[in-house]
């Protein structure tokens, strides 16, 4: 499955990629699986654990695969 495949199957399943610094503010507790949904990587299968670091205040850890074009860039010193 290539990137376009990948963003495609994302769409169809209803992911909208977030805009960082976003916050909450109707008083509604985030979805932990709609967190999950926008921090994966819309570049490859990576797996994402969400964390609750104090109250209303969510981390994500993305593990990307090897062949992540994202962390090729990273490694290359060419962030996307």
């Amino acid at each position: 499955m290539n990137r376009e495949q990948r963003r495609a199957a994302a769409r169809a399943a209803g992911h909208r990629p977030g805009r960082p610094g976003q916050r909450q503010t109707t008083g509604v507790r985030p979805d932990l699986e709609q967190i999950t949904r926008t921090a994966a990587c819309p570049d490859c299968d990576s797996d994402v654990s969400v964390a609750e670091l104090v109250p209303g205040v969510f981390g994500a850890d993305v593990r990307h695969d090897d062949s992540c074009p994202r962390m090729i860039a990273a490694d290359r010193g060419n962030t996307p």
